[in-house]
């Protein structure tokens, strides 16, 4: 993922990339990258605006302020029930928007809409179903300038709970080894 600024917009952008993982022998490794799935198509809400806490600028009784990874910690829907398809309704506060198709361009990175301004905190979900026909093992990447939290099937499986600087050449990631069963399984981030 990277983050652009356009004037005074900003942009983020999110890769992830999923693969099955094998040993690293050479033809191993050949049949590794023939299993490579990079997720072309996400579904996504929006982006809904959160608010920090009232008393984020004040010590805690350990002495330590609200950060912006404290937000992760928070639950802002339960992630175990959610099983979103395109055109379904999501509820946020009051307000209803639609899980919309968003494409990837062509390096895998997919975008979320524009924030107005730098000091407005939002958060959104981007979906994608992995069709296993098998039990293997895969690795799932994913780059992102932003803080982010990955669940897969409704379990958190791997977070990064800080931003990178603006000017930063890459984008921090995280990856994780997960055990698919046969069948569809859900990557929510």
């Amino acid at each position: 993922m990277q983050k652009m600024t356009i004037g005074k917009t900003w942009m983020t952008v999110l890769m992830i990339t999923v693969f099955v993982v094998g040993t690293v022998t050479g033809q191993a490794q050949q049949e590794n990258e023939k299993h490579r799935i990079l997720v072309q198509e996400w579904l996504k809400p929006g982006n809904f605006p959160v608010l920090l806490p009232v008393y984020d600028s004040v010590e805690d009784v350990d002495g330590d302020l609200f950060g912006y990874a404290d937000l992760l910690k928070y639950s802002f829907m339960d992630v175990a029930c959610v099983y979103p398809e395109a055109g379904d309704d999501l509820l946020w506060n009051g307000a209803k928007t639609e899980w919309e198709k968003v494409k990837t361009d062509k390096q895998g990175f997919a975008r979320a809409a524009n924030r107005p301004e730098r000091s407005l905190h939002e958060v959104t979900y981007f979906a994608a179903y992995i069709d296993a026909n098998r039990w293997m093992e895969a690795e799932i990447n994913i780059q992102s300038p932003q803080m982010f939290e990955a669940f897969l099937d409704g379990r958190s499986i791997t977070s990064k709970a800080n931003m990178d600087a603006a000017d930063a050449e890459n984008a921090g990631g995280e990856k994780k080894k997960v055990h698919l069963e046969r069948g569809k399984h859900l990557l929510l981030i």
